[in-house]
């Protein structure tokens, strides 16, 4: 028997007792109509159409000494027209609550991330396309500290992955024990050992038994941070499928090439079954998280991205480079993705923002033999129009050319939506 985690309504469960520990939070209705020129996203047949989407958001943010929260969660009602799509409701976002139990000794983590992607990357990104997935984690941290500033922990997570759509859905349990040297005020040395036990609810899934040591250095600078992990992973299956096991590694650093100039780049290599994106929670105006979502299955994830952020007066511009692959172990389902984009942000009086980006990217299915370019943009300007109320007008085009003829389409859309905060602090 599972046991299920009520997810992000323990969040909400604190946001409405905010009060009694002096939370920043705030309560927001709205209402969004959406135009869009062609909604199925098909290559023969476009049909234009205006979704309805009335919502409301909640967000929190509180930190004291004993208690941390931070998140936020949409949730919103589709009425579609034109009824191609059935109405539908969706709940997006993530929360973190931080509990110094003892303080410097035991801490208490509750974690949750409802995210929205597709069943199936290779296909259009439609309505009928997409599922949210719930993502909720528990546990706690022992914490034993020598006089010397060094560090042994002891920690456990329980974490319970639930897909609205499809039977995919997972019981985790990881335990950690950890040992961080400090090698100066700035930098560290950690050595990990974990054991995370994956149970799924498919009977055609074999569950999974993985043993992880890794070594881990890391410096934070005035002007720059670093971070490497490397280490070994072997993953445990039953069903009678064969082991796996390999080399990891995770790669962070950022630094400031100027004055107002910030570079970054990370890679990472990880044995999964579900891609870190998952754990997104709400996307930004114009953007989406698109990964598959509809099996359990091992893959190699390799990650590498490189991005540079530069400020000039009320202005921002970042460029970012990513390319991705997802390498399964048993199923035809190999995939690359390389992508180059640019964003710009401006605030033009300080009550209205104007937000744009475009980005170009390539998918490449080897196992499917499909391989399309996609090319996005979108604009938005936030304009806040009283104390409580904001206004947004936005537009995003999309374009995909494929290996497929029914594979290819072309989209814009428009959106103008209001919010209204009627609870907390606007």
């Amino acid at each position: 028997m599972r046991i299920k985690l009520p997810g992000c309504t323990i969040f909400i469960g604190y946001l409405l007792a905010a009060p009694s520990w002096s939370a920043q939070w705030d309560l927001a209705v709205g209402y969004t109509a959406e135009y869009t020129t062609n909604t199925a996203l098909s290559s023969d047949n476009e049909i234009e159409e205006w979704t309805h989407k009335p919502g409301f958001t909640v967000n929190a943010d509180h930190e004291g000494p004993n208690l941390e929260l931070n998140g936020g969660y949409d949730f919103e009602r589709r009425l579609y027209e034109e009824d191609v799509f059935d109405d539908e409701n969706a709940t997006t976002g993530s929360a973190e609550l931080l509990w110094h139990m003892v303080p410097e000794r035991l801490d208490f983590v509750v974690r949750n991330s409802r995210t929205e992607s597709p069943l199936r990357a290779i296909n259009a990104v439609t309505p009928d396309n997409l599922q949210v997935v719930s993502t909720t984690e528990a546990g706690p941290t022992l914490r034993f500290r020598s006089p010397r500033g060094n560090e042994f922990q002891l920690a456990y997570l329980y974490t319970d992955v639930d897909y609205n759509e499809t039977q995919t859905d997972s019981e985790r349990q990881m335990g950690t024990a950890r040992y961080i040297v400090a090698l100066s005020r700035t930098r560290s040395l950690s050595f990990d050992v974990s054991n995370d036990r994956v149970d799924f609810d498919s009977l055609f899934a074999p569950d999974l038994d993985i043993w992880t040591g890794s070594v881990t250095i890391s410096n934070t600078g005035s002007n720059s941070q670093f971070s490497f992990t490397g280490g070994y992973s072997t993953v445990g299956r039953t069903m009678n499928r064969e082991d796996i096991d390999g080399s990891i590694f995770d790669l962070d650093i950022s630094w400031q090439a100027g004055i107002n100039t910030v570079v970054a780049i990370s890679g990472s290599r990880q044995f999964r079954d579900r891609s870190t994106e998952l754990g997104t929670g709400r996307s930004d105006f114009g953007e989406s998280v698109e990964v598959n979502t509809d099996l359990n299955e091992v893959f190699t994830e390799t990650l590498a991205e490189v991005s540079l952020t530069q400020t000039i007066g009320r202005s921002q511009i970042g460029i970012r480079a990513s390319a991705s692959e997802e390498d399964y172990e048993d199923v035809p389902r190999d995939n690359t993705r390389t992508g180059i984009g640019v964003t710009f942000a401006r605030d033009l009086t300080p009550l209205t923002r104007l937000r744009a980006g475009v980005e170009i990217a390539t998918r490449d299915f080897d196992d499917e033999n499909e391989k399309f370019d996609q090319l996005t943009g979108n604009i938005q300007l936030v304009w806040r129009a009283g104390r409580r109320l904001t206004v947004s007008v936005g537009a995003v085009y999309q374009e995909r050319d494929s290996d497929r003829i029914s594979g290819d389409y072309d989209e814009w859309a428009g959106s103008i939506g209001v919010s209204y905060v009627i609870l907390g602090t606007p």
